[in-house]
Formats: C-alpha cells, structure tokens, sequence
C-alpha cells in the first residue's frame, strides 16, 4: 500500500509522455516491452533502469522479473545496460493493432469454436 500512490504518479507521468499520432490518438509504435530477470539482483536491477528517465514498470510484483516498456528513443541505452532480458514485444504499437483485429465470431450465450480463433 505504501507504495500504491508512488507507483500510480510514477505511471501517470510515464503516460502523459507518449506522444499523438497524426490522429491525436497516443501511440506505442516503437517502443518495446523488456522483461528483465531480476532474481536476488532485485535493488540492482531496479537502480540500473531507474537511470532511464521514459521507462514504464508494467508489474507490481518485482522479486522475480520486472516488465518494462522502453520508447524508441531509450532502447539502445536499456540495452548497453546489459541485463538478463527476455524481449516481449518487439514494437508494442504493430502489437496493439493487431490485436484490435478480432474476426467476428457466432454465439449465444455459450461461444461457438471461432470465437477461439481470436486468441
């Protein structure tokens, strides 16, 4: 709890930096999503990507990985930090795009087959 409202400012000035695209919709096109093993490391680690200014934590609990979002603009200095890194998304952006594209699928109260075929 004490850390609730330190993380939710945190996030809301990590937001409020993306930036409109050309239809004054915010965008993550670029940007990429890290997971970084953190294991016995954990203050290390957090020290480490706390040196970026634009990096968004996406995950609350912390003892085992962190889940990070890097812009553009940061992925060559999150990488030269060279932490043990799994990458999530390649461009976050294309990702949520695609992901809108839902196919329509047939149902009542209990999905029939194609509904899966969206996941």
């Amino acid at each position: 709890m004490k850390l609730l409202l330190p993380t939710l400012l945190l996030a809301s000035v990590a937001l409020g930096a993306r930036v409109p695209g050309a239809n004054g919709k915010i965008t993550y096109d670029g940007y990429k999503a890290y997971r970084i093993h953190t294991g016995p490391n954990e203050a290390a680690v957090k020290s480490k990507v706390a040196s970026l200014p634009a990096v968004i934590n996406f995950n609350l609990d912390t003892a085992e990985h962190l889940d990070v979002v890097i812009p553009p603009k940061e992925v060559k200095a999150f990488e030269a930090l060279k932490l043990d890194t799994v990458v999530l998304h390649e461009d976050l952006g294309a990702d949520f795009r695609e992901e809108a594209n839902f196919a329509a699928y047939e149902g009542t109260r209990i999905p029939k087959p194609t509904f899966a075929g969206n996941y």
